[in-house]
């Protein structure tokens, strides 16, 4: 954590595939609901895109919710972000970035919050 942000920094020998980082949530998604994901963060990058996922911690199955397609003119600045998402399998329970896609030089991922909300007929 950086002035209050968390900070997310891969080592060059991470960028394989296979390792990721997670952050634990304290709700589990039910599949076949909708969903809003808001979060706000900044990103360096040499990937084209990065995905932000869920993940169910028992099996690690995952799920893109979400793809940041990257450029000249969005790297290093604050991105605030509000995507709605269906969840494909129940207990759907923690978020989670690929290692694989935070490569280059000054590689980083700087998350100011990240918030989930369900959706139903009342906030529609």
């Amino acid at each position: 954590v950086v002035l209050g942000k968390r900070l997310l920094i891969t080592k060059k020998e991470n960028s394989e595939g296979g390792k990721y980082a997670v952050l634990y949530l304290n709700q589990n998604f039910e599949a076949g609901q909708r969903y809003v994901l808001k979060i706000k963060y900044k990103l360096s990058t040499s990937s084209p895109s990065f995905n932000l996922h869920l993940m169910k911690r028992d099996t690690k199955q995952i799920q893109i919710i979400y793809t940041h397609r990257v450029n000249s003119l969005n790297t290093g600045k604050w991105i605030e972000l509000e995507t709605e998402f269906v969840p494909d399998y129940d207990d759907m329970n923690s978020f989670m970035i690929g290692a694989m896609q935070l490569s280059g030089e000054n590689r980083y991922l700087l998350i100011d919050y990240i918030a989930f909300e369900r959706k139903n007929d009342k906030n529609e």
